[in-house]
This record gives structure tokens, sequence and C-alpha cells, in this order.
């Protein structure tokens, strides 16, 4: 097996997808790796036995684990590109996830088991960083290599949304009160159970329609995911309820996109994700190419094939529930790896940087206490395009359970706002626009 031909074509395929360029990327990323190194192997034994080279580089500088310096830092500059590619490789690939085998409860990597937990760089997009010096050292030998916009302004945040349960906040906002009980929240209860009973409105369902408001008072074009089975895994609704016929109406007139969200078992099951996806292909009349996991369930060593062969062409589900994080330290869409077939897979992933439920449902943090992702990811990428996701379920706009969230999300759209960032989910891979 050629594992330099196999590394340096799959990078390859992302990187002509980010920079404008005339050289052949993927023979110049094929010859700089060694012939004679098993690069699989030697990536298994990194992965079992880290150690951290921090490089001076970037807004923040960047971890490697793959490097011939005896030292524990160095400067960008001094890292060969065969050291790059494979840092690269290692993290863009999510090697790491199939070398280490410990999964949760619920079948999913864990985030604590991750190198960007370990190494503390979860908010570091390190591959973007090496593409750019790799770009550099391209123009510096005097051919141009030139970054691709994902909007005029350059980067783009889309917002999306799962939609998971429509008609079960009373119950859960009960509980929540019978769990946590306060005297301030007995009128606001009484609000929702009157909505409820009388009105015929489920505070999830308000959730809902104040989150399309929101969109439209921002100017956010958003992605929508909807599951197609009513279970006790998946979803409270089904596709035929009137509630959701109206809603994607809705939808289609505000111009946001839908997809499906796969649900619980279909990470690792073909045949019930691609008969999941004909039900919601048929309830919304179009093909759906747009999919995201339910509990951001993620095989790396099944789930890209699986999705790629059902038709899905772009993924959103890599992120990490526990924590704000880029899974695969990039900030811009990739192709997923096949470790199947140990090539570039078809399947575009578009990065997942946060979701609500990591506030609310695993930290389990007071509204005082949520800090926006967002300030500190726009840091370390000052002076790099990036296309990434965030995720806010409708039930994030019910304050009764979830206090705080309405305003992170506001305070997110404001800041996309203040860095000219814009926030459309139509855009996936580079416009390629005018570039700079």
């Amino acid at each position: 097996m050629d594992t330099r031909a196999i590394i340096g074509v799959y990078l390859a395929q992302t990187f002509i997808k980010l920079y404008k360029t005339k050289s052949d990327i993927g023979k110049l990323f094929t010859d700089s790796l060694v012939t004679e190194l098993n690069y699989f192997q030697l990536l298994n034994d990194t992965i079992k036995n880290p150690r951290a080279v921090n490089i001076d580089g970037g807004s923040e500088g960047f971890p490697v684990f793959y490097c011939h310096s005896s030292g524990d830092r160095m400067d960008v500059s001094e890292l060969s590109l065969e050291e790059l590619l494979i840092n690269a490789f290692l993290l863009q690939s999510g090697w790491q996830e199939m070398v280490i085998q410990i999964r949760d409860d619920l079948g999913r990597f864990p985030y604590k088991e991750s190198l960007q937990y370990k190494f503390q760089f979860n908010l570091v997009p390190v591959v973007n960083f090496i593409y750019k010096e790799i770009s550099s050292r391209i123009n510096a030998s005097g051919d141009s290599c030139i970054p691709f916009k994902f909007s005029g302004s350059g980067s783009n945040v889309i917002f999306s949304h799962d939609i998971d349960r429509l008609y079960s906040g009373w119950y859960e906002s009960t509980g929540n009160l019978v769990k946590k009980p306060g005297l301030g929240k007995i009128v606001p209860w009484l609000k929702i159970s009157y909505a409820k009973f009388f009105k015929g409105t489920d505070n999830y369902e308000a959730g809902f329609d104040l989150l399309l408001r929101l969109l439209s008072k921002w100017g956010i074009k958003s992605i929508f995911f909807l599951l197609a089975e009513q279970s006790k895994n998946d979803a409270d609704y089904s596709l035929n309820d009137r509630f959701i016929r109206r809603a994607i109406e809705k939808l289609d007139t505000a111009d946001h996109l839908i997809g499906i969200h796969s649900g619980f078992f279909t990470f690792q099951n073909e045949v019930l994700l691609k008969k999941q996806l004909k039900v919601v292909e048929l309830a919304f009349g179009r093909k759906i190419v747009y999919n995201r996991q339910h509990f951001l369930k993620f095989d790396v060593n099944k789930t890209p094939e699986i999705l790629a062969n059902a038709g899905i062409e772009f993924d959103y589900s890599l992120g990490f529930a526990e924590s704000a994080c880029l899974r695969n330290s990039i900030c811009t869409p990739f192709y997923s790896f096949d470790f199947r077939n140990f090539r570039s897979s078809d399947l575009v992933e578009i990065p997942l940087l946060f979701m609500d439920g990591t506030y609310s449902h695993y930290l389990k943090i007071r509204e005082e206490q949520m800090i926006d992702p967002l300030e500190k990811f726009f840091s370390y990428t000052d002076g790099l395009y990036f296309n990434i996701s965030v995720l806010f379920h409708n039930t994030a706009f019910t304050e009764f359970k979830y206090k705080g969230l309405t305003r992170l999300f506001e305070n997110m759209a404001t800041l996309c706002k203040v860095h000219h960032v814009s926030t459309d989910a139509h855009i996936a891979w580079p416009m390629h626009l005018s570039t700079t």
C-alpha cells in the first residue's frame, strides 16, 4: 500500500477547493512524502503515544504531533513539507477516532479521549494554519496560490437547527419544575400550560416559531434538519403533521434549507438510513443532500460510506456534544476520509463548532456562565477564511427550561455582523469569488 500517495491525494482534494493555484498539488504533496515509510503505522504509534511540539505561527500558535525535532517549540518555517502534511492528515482524517476504540454509552468518540482535549487546542484550526503555510511556500516559489472566499467578505457561519421535539415542551417543563421547584417558575409554567391546553400550542412549537422570527430579524439563511421516524429515540412528531407541513412551507418561503436528521440507529445501518431518506424526500417533495446524525452519532469507519452511498453530499455531524470544538481541527469544509477503502470520500463535511446542548445538557451551566465560543474562535481565525456551523435546536428558544440560549443565539448573530461574517447556509464550498 502506497501510504504517501493516499495521504497526498486526499489532502490535495481538499486543498484545491480552498486555494486557487496552477500548481500540481497532488504531485507536490505525494512527492514530499518518504517512499519507504509506512505512514499509517507511524500515525498509529503517534496517536497511542502523542507528544506535542508547539509551533509559533498563526494567531495563537498550534501543536503538531509528528515532528523530527526533539525540542518542544519551533517556528512554523522550520517544519518540512512532509511534517506539515502528516500533521494535517492526522487531524483532518480523524485518524485518532480509528485508533482509539473507546466510545461513550451512545457509541460516540468521547471528547475527553481526543487530542484536542488532552492538549487543549479545541478551537484552534491547526489544519488551516498548515494549509496557509503551504500556500505561502508555493507563493514564495514563484507560483500563485490564493485562498478562495466563502462570501463577499470572506467567511461564513452556518446557523443550523435540529428539530427533535415539538410536542414535549410542557411535559419536559413540568418535569423541570418538579425536579427544580421555585416560586419564579410558577407564573411561566401557568402560561405554557394555558397555551398547551387551551390554545393547543406546545412551547416547543412556540420555540420553532420564535426561531423563525429571529432568523428573519437577523437576515440569516439557515438549515433545518428533520427526523423521519417518530419513536422514543427519535422524533415526537410525524412529517405528515399539520404543523410540520406548514413549517416546511415557511422554510421554503424564507429560503432556508432542509436536510435529514438521520435517526438514532442509522450511523451504522445503511438500509435504515436509505429507508428514512426516502420518507423525508417523499414528505418534502425533493432530493435531500444535507444530513446531520441524531445525537451526533458518527462512526468514522462506517458512517461516511453509508451517507455517500445514500446520496448525501454534505454532512454536518462532525462536532463534539461535550464541548465547543473543531473535531478535525479544520474550520473549512473538507472531504471525509474513507477508512474502508483508504481514499477520499465523496462526502463533504461542514465542521460543527458548537451546539446549544453542550451548555444545557452536558456542562449544565447557568446563563451567566454561557460564553460565546465564536468570540474565541474569531481570534484564532484572524487572517483565515472559514465556514463552520453552529447548532441551536428549536427547544432552545423556550426560556422556561433553557434560559439564556436565546440570548446566546443573538450574541452570535451580533458577533457575525460586527465581524462582517456572512450567515448563509447555502454556502458549502467557497463561492470562488474574487480572491485576495
